[in-house]
């Protein structure tokens, strides 16, 4: 009896845990954060989409918006769509591929909170995104 009740509560938390992280797409609207990386004594690396902005003394990185839906992802700085660029899922990695300024980029979604919905993305670089559900 023990046994059967460990491995029905397995089974349950496995199918819990693909029905949260098996999102075909990242479908809805995101507040985008860009966490910045120390790449030495002297600087900070941050992906290559995060606006930064030049103080009298040192930077700001922003954040930005973003709505992604079924064809394409819609990119708003500062309240202005910007750009709407097509993308490509892999629902096996779990990866969103998409060309923007002419670079292409290329992110795995590491983790995700069921309750907040939240994730957070890695780029070929190790660089992150942090994606927080708008409401």
């Amino acid at each position: 009896m023990k046994k059967t009740y460990r491995l029905t509560l397995i089974a349950l938390l496995t199918m819990m845990f693909q029905v949260s992280f098996g999102q075909k797409e990242l479908y809805g609207n995101w507040q985008v954060t860009c966490p910045f990386e120390l790449a030495d004594q002297t600087g900070v690396t941050v992906c290559s989409l995060c606006p930064v902005i030049k103080r009298q003394v040192g930077y700001t990185v922003q954040g930005f918006d973003m709505t992604v839906d079924k064809d394409e992802i819609k990119f708003n700085f500062n309240n202005e769509i910007k750009k709407a660029v097509k993308y490509k899922w892999d629902d096996t990695t779990k990866t969103i591929e998409f060309v923007y300024n002419e670079k292409t980029y290329q992110f795995r979604t590491l983790f995700s909170y069921a309750a907040a919905e939240r994730y957070i993305l890695k780029n070929n670089d190790g660089l992150l995104l942090i994606l927080d559900e708008k409401k």
